[in-house]
């Protein structure tokens, strides 16, 4: 008996020790896999032909981290070419009515131009330094959002009221379009809780973006709708494509027609923002031939 249990013991010890052995030789397998991949920058995967079920599960959650890591380095290269692409963008968008305020000012030193000439070249200067302002100002907010040192107020607001005194602002603009804005607003006042500055320049973004993009008259709709106060914004915007409206909340995006007439990309993007601390939504979208944005918050109970 005595024999029979050594020579059990034995083969037993042979297993265990052919076991270890397997063990040892596949996570030295998985070490030099391991070193490979982060030597070389490689999209490899550890090879999942392994013995061990528990070292299988083990190379299979090892490639899934991989895998998110790589996502991860895709996302940080992209954002980080995407931001490289914006500066140069913004930098030019600066620099060219800034070059252009020069020469008009060197004109109009000259004294070489006729009255009709000064008249014309003074509307000139004061537009290209209003879009430098607005530039400038879009630029200083997102900022100041990004910072994460920006906390909107809590306070009763009167969406109604609020976009009437905003919409003031923008007489010149509509003027210079040949537009006007549509309002319908509700019977009564309908409140939220928010800030008010706040919610004015999401307002003039919204507005400031209509302009750029559209034409023609601005409708504005105000209503109660399920418990919110839903703000539409919609005017006629041909040039729009399906696949733009779904960009024009992206930070620095701009569309073939807004390149041209000198935005930073930011005012939708900063809306959003804006939006999203006030705990509300806003979304766009095409109908027909217009662009309808639309802002929604939750009304204040009584």
């Amino acid at each position: 008996m005595l024999v029979v249990g050594i020579i059990i013991l034995v083969i037993a010890l042979g297993v265990l020790s052919a076991y270890l052995l397997m063990y040892k030789r596949q996570i030295k397998s998985l070490d030099r896999q391991l070193d490979f991949i982060r030597q070389n920058d490689t999209n490899r995967h550890l090879k999942l032909s392994l013995q061990a079920d528990e070292l299988q599960r083990l190379a299979k959650q090892i490639n899934a981290v991989l895998v998110n890591a790589r996502d991860e380095k895709v996302s940080l290269y992209k954002a980080e070419q995407a931001f490289k692409e914006a500066i140069t963008n913004v930098s030019h968008d600066l620099r060219t009515p800034l070059t252009s305020v020069v020469g008009y000012i060197d004109m109009l030193e000259s004294g070489k131009i006729t009255d009709i000439e000064r008249d014309e070249y003074y509307q000139i200067v004061k537009e290209r330094v209003r879009h430098l302002v607005q530039m400038l100002d879009d630029l200083f907010e997102f900022a100041r959002i990004e910072s994460g040192e920006f906390e909107p107020a809590s306070e009763k607001v009167d969406v109604g009221q609020t976009f009437l005194e905003t919409i003031y602002l923008f007489h010149y603009d509509f003027s210079n379009k040949k537009a006007e804005p549509q309002l319908k607003l509700p019977d009564v006042p309908l409140y939220i809780i928010g800030d008010t500055e706040v919610l004015k320049r999401i307002y003039e973004n919204v507005i400031r973006n209509a302009l750029t993009h559209g034409e023609g008259d601005l409708k504005v709709k105000i209503e109660k709708t399920d418990g919110k106060a839903v703000i539409h914004l919609q005017n006629h915007a041909p040039d729009l494509q399906e696949q733009e409206i779904q960009k024009l909340f992206e930070r620095f995006y701009t569309t073939e027609t807004s390149r041209h007439r000198k935005t930073t990309g930011l005012g939708l993007s900063i809306a959003r923002r804006l939006v999203d601390m006030m705990d509300g939504e806003i979304t766009a979208e095409k109908k027909g031939e217009n662009l309808v944005v639309s802002i929604q918050f939750d009304l204040l109970s009584k």
